[in-house]
Parts: structure tokens; C-alpha cells; sequence
């Protein structure tokens, strides 16, 4: 136990509470150096400690290494690069975890860079640390200091983490998705883990979870991104947009397909090609009821509005034979019928072969 409690510590303890309860900030100064454990840790967390004296009782001389320990988890401590030097030389490298407490708080950029950079003690941590367990803290800062947080991933100190990228995409959103799907397309990262019915958790893919989210909440940035993106990607994001589950902003099926053909007719008309056209239009969706004939008008006008913004030759490439490649379009057509009901995929059929009259073959 604590060989100062007694009557004295208890009566100081007791005065704590009535100060906390009086909002009497400042009172907490007065007993830090009470000879009371117990009473030194209550007046730290009290919340009753000024930042300027909390800072002065950290910096003294005079402070003991275990009330500067209790300082270091305080939230009043301020952080600044006296706080961080007089910590670097009271704890070392064995102790660098405390000083990433207090690098948390900070409020200025240019000091969070200087302690992250390269060869620092803290980095050497943070790259050692930068596993699939969370790091308290990190959510806070990089809400406060999104590009920092962007460039550690570019140097390698970071992986994207699902728990703290979402504190930036709250603040600046289509900097994280640019980063990850344009500036750094083959970054690593760690998605969120999702539960399913039977309770068992599976850990989601990263880029997949960040294009779901983005679709749902920033869908003009990712429209951007397509229009931007190298053919691969873009066709990749697109591919994530048709596959978005989640209830959360939900997205119905109608703003998928409205989605997916802006992002194709945005492009630049030397990239609408007949290949990129057909990865487009195999996107449309699968088994939609007959009964939702919205939905199956739109998938219909989706189509035919793809396959407009094509050159002719390309366009009855796609919608008809091929004397050099006859079985693809086959497998087109086949395919796009495969996404409407009966009627209408024969309604549609010899639409498409009626458009540039077809030979027999295509018939058959």
C-alpha cells in the first residue's frame, strides 16, 4: 500500500472531489508534490491541471520520474518539442510508447513531421508497432493532420488501417481516395472486420472496403478517379461499385447502373473502345426480378447508352457478327440476354440484329 495514506491523504482526496466538483481548475497544481501516490495520480487525472501547469511540473527538475509518468497519460499535458526532448531524455528507447502518448496531443504539423521522420525514436517504434494491433491514438492524429498520415504511407512508415483512415475520410475524404486508388494503387492495407450471421469475423480487403465506402459517400470523387485512372484500375473500381453490399448509405441498384454509366460515357473518346465498352456493359447486373421493371428499363437504356458512345465499326462489333471474330459477339449477346427476362431478351435480341441487318448467321 501506500505508506502516506491516512487521514492526510484522505482529507486531500476529499478535497480533490469537492474542487473537481466546483469546476475549480488549478486546484490540482497545489498537490502534486503531496507525499500521497494516490493523491499525486488523482490530482494528474483529475481535470483540474492547467495545461501550463502541467507542462511546468513535467519540464521541472524538481517532479519525480513517477509523477511525470502520470503527466504523460494526462490529457492537459501539452505537446511541444520541449515536452518531447525533456522525454526523450527521462525515458529513452525503452520507454518510446510514452512519448508517442504525448506526440498524440500535438496540435502542430510541423512537430508531428519532425518527430516521424525517418531514423527518429518514435518512427523506429512505429514501424515495429505497425502490425495488425491498434495504436492508441493514431485515429486522433490523423484526423487532425491527414496529409502527415497520407505521407507515412508513402514512405513505407504506415499501412493503411481501416480504424484510423476513417478519421481522415470524416475530414478530407478524397485525398485518401486518390492516394489509395491513383497515387498508390499497389499499397497494402488492413480492412475492417465484419461479422456475418453465424458470428464468426472475417477481415475485409482493404481497397475493396475503401471503393465501397467511397462509392456510398463520395460517389463524384470516385467518378473523378475512373475518368482518371489507368484502364485496369478504373475497370477495378467500377467492378467494386456493382458489388456494394452494405446498408449503410445504401445504394440501390438504379444509382449502381447510373454510376457505372456515367463512369463509362465521362471517359475520353479515344479510351471508349469496344473491349472497354464490353467490361462495361458485363458489369450490368444478373437475375433482376421481372417484376422490378425499372430496374430492367435501366439496365436496357444502360445498354444501348454504352454502346452509343462507341465508334460505328466498334458498335456493330459488339452488337453484331464479326466475320474475324464471330464466336465473341456471340458470347456478347448471349450474355447481355442473359440479364433479362425471356420477352425481353428476345424484345432486345432482334433489336440489336435489326440495328445494322444482320447476315442469317447471326440469326442462327
Amino acid at each position: 500500500g501506500d505508506p502516506a495514506q491516512g487521514a492526510p491523504a484522505f482529507a486531500e482526496k476529499a478535497r480533490l472531489i469537492v474542487a473537481k466538483a466546483a469546476s475549480c481548475q488549478g486546484y490540482s497544481r497545489k498537490v502534486l508534490d503531496h507525499p500521497s501516490q494516490t493523491v499525486r495520480y488523482t490530482a494528474v487525472h483529475s481535470g483540474l491541471l492547467r495545461p501550463e501547469d502541467a507542462r511546468e511540473a513535467f519540464l521541472s527538475n524538481e517532479s519525480s520520474r513517477k509523477l511525470k509518468k502520470f503527466l504523460v497519460s494526462c490529457d492537459q499535458l501539452p505537446c511541444d518539442n520541449d515536452v518531447l526532448e525533456h522525454a526523450k531524455r527521462l525515458f529513452g528507447d525503452q520507454d518510446v510508447e510514452l512519448m508517442w502518448r504525448i506526440l498524440t496531443r500535438a496540435k502542430d504539423e510541423h512537430v508531428v513531421k519532425t518527430w516521424l521522420r525517418h531514423g527518429s525514436v518514435i518512427f523506429k517504434w512505429l514501424d515495429d508497432a505497425n502490425s495488425d494491433t491498434y495504436i492508441e491514438g493514431l485515429p486522433q492524429l490523423a484526423s487532425r493532420f491527414p496529409s502527415v498520415m497520407i505521407q507515412l504511407v508513402r514512405d513505407n512508415i504506415l499501412r493503411w488501417k481501416w480504424y484510423w483512415v476513417m478519421g481522415i475520410l470524416q475530414k478530407d475524404p478524397v485525398a485518401v481516395l486518390r492516394a489509395v486508388f491513383m497515387e498508390m494503387p499497389n499499397s497494402r492495407g488492413t480492412g475492417p472486420i465484419l461479422a456475418n450471421r453465424r458470428g464468426s469475423e472475417k477481415r475485409q480487403d482493404f481497397r475493396q472496403s475503401l471503393a465501397s465506402w467511397g462509392w456510398r459517400h463520395q460517389p463524384e470523387a470516385m467518378l473523378q478517379i475512373v475518368r482518371d485512372s489507368g484502364d485496369d484500375e478504373g475497370d477495378l473500381v467500377v467492378k467494386w461499385l456493382m458489388e456494394v453490399t452494405s446498408t449503410r448509405q445504401y445504394l440501390s441498384m438504379n444509382q449502381k447502373i447510373g454510376y457505372l454509366v456515367t463512369a463509362f460515357t465521362q471517359l475520353e473518346e479515344s479510351r471508349k473502345t469496344k473491349q472497354r465498352c464490353l467490361n462495361f456493359c458485363y458489369l450490368l447486373p444478373m437475375d433482376v426480378h421481372a417484376g422490378r421493371k425499372g430496374e430492367l428499363q435501366n439496365l436496357i437504356q444502360a445498354f444501348w447508352t454504352m454502346v452509343s458512345h462507341v465508334g460505328r465499326n466498334s458498335r456493330k462489333e459488339i452488337l453484331v457478327d464479326n466475320d474475324t471474330q464471330p464466336q465473341a459477339c456471340s458470347d456478347f449477346l448471349k450474355a447481355f440476354a442473359k440479364r433479362l427476362p425471356p420477352e425481353l431478351a428476345v424484345e432486345q435480341f432482334f433489336r440489336i440484329l435489326e440495328e445494322f441487318e444482320a447476315t442469317a448467321g447471326a440469326y442462327k
